[in-house]
């Protein structure tokens, strides 16, 4: 999304790093007109080799037909845009991988990551959890859920921009996994408090946030994100209602998905002052989830 004669983002969930070489020749080609990447299903391998890509076959994942993980997908990408970007990773949870052939991953962190470009004046990087602790299931067995955040200072103006991956869960009754629950509205509501404090503490009326938010379009718990914190004091535009998008995934999905599930998941909101000059759907040979910028 690029944001009028200032920023441009680009929010993408990279599928756990599946698309191996063309998710990394994709994301070397969007730096060039990418100031922050804000990246979910991103693993994180302390140590490992960062000019070397780590694959674990997940044998849970053939159905998809793209079933290598790529373990230092967040080493393998500061590696390349090393020289235009700096990385910061956030994790939600650490384990040990176990590899089809038997080979295991020990302390294999699992999260979200910000590239932002080298230059940009950024004030503050953080991470604010919005569902459990680290490590920390939910009652329903939900992972933890961590938003990630940069505060940016550019040409006289103040930025925060924040994104994280909405919880997954299935609904026992009706089998989405999209749908309102106490756990999403809880999220919801958490975000939203987080959002405000950070725009509270710098006077920042320039908010851009989204990730892959697990959510259908006509849900509570994404309502609640377009109107704001409980205080009124910041609504939020949702360009994807704004702009009619009814499609934000790719065609790798639609390859193993079932026909007519919801091909709702991933958003980008922005606080009223933000003056919006172009939002596209890129990357779509690089994960089963379109990255918007």
């Amino acid at each position: 999304m690029k944001e009028r004669n200032m920023l441009t983002t680009t929010f993408g969930n990279n599928w756990g790093g599946r698309r191996g070489q063309a998710l990394i020749d994709y994301m070397v080609q969007q730096a060039q007109q990418t100031d922050v990447f804000a990246l979910t299903e991103v693993n994180h391998l302390p140590g490992a080799d960062p000019k070397v890509p780590v694959y674990m076959t997940n044998p849970s994942d053939k159905k998809t037909g793209h079933d290598q993980i790529m373990l230092n997908q967040f080493e393998v990408l500061r590696s390349e845009l090393l020289w235009s970007h700096a990385g910061h990773f956030a994790g939600e949870n650490s384990e040990t991988y176990k590899c089809a052939t038997g080979k295991q991953y020990p302390c294999t962190q699992y999260g979200n990551a910000m590239f932002s470009r080298i230059g940009l004046n950024v004030i503050e990087t953080g991470s604010v959890f919005i569902l459990g602790n680290f490590n920390q299931r939910a009652e329903n067995g939900s992972s933890p859920r961590v938003m990630q955040y940069k505060v940016i200072f550019k040409d006289g103006q103040w930025y925060l921009i924040a994104h994280f991956h909405g919880v997954w869960y299935k609904d026992p009754d009706t089998g989405s996994t999209k749908s309102d629950g106490p756990v999403r509205i809880t999220q919801s509501a958490n975000v939203l408090t987080a959002l405000e404090k950070i725009a509270v503490k710098y006077a920042i009326s320039k908010v851009i946030f989204g990730g892959d938010f697990n959510l259908d379009i006509d849900t509570v718990a994404l309502r609640m994100l377009e109107q704001g914190s409980a205080a009124g004091l910041m609504g939020y535009r949702n360009l994807i209602r704004e702009r009619n998008i009814t499609d934000t995934r790719t065609a790798l999905y639609r390859d193993y998905t079932t026909p007519g599930t919801s091909l709702y998941a991933d958003y980008v909101f922005v606080s009223e002052s933000v003056r919006v000059e172009d939002i596209q759907l890129v990357g779509q040979h690089a994960s089963d989830h379109a990255h918007i910028q």
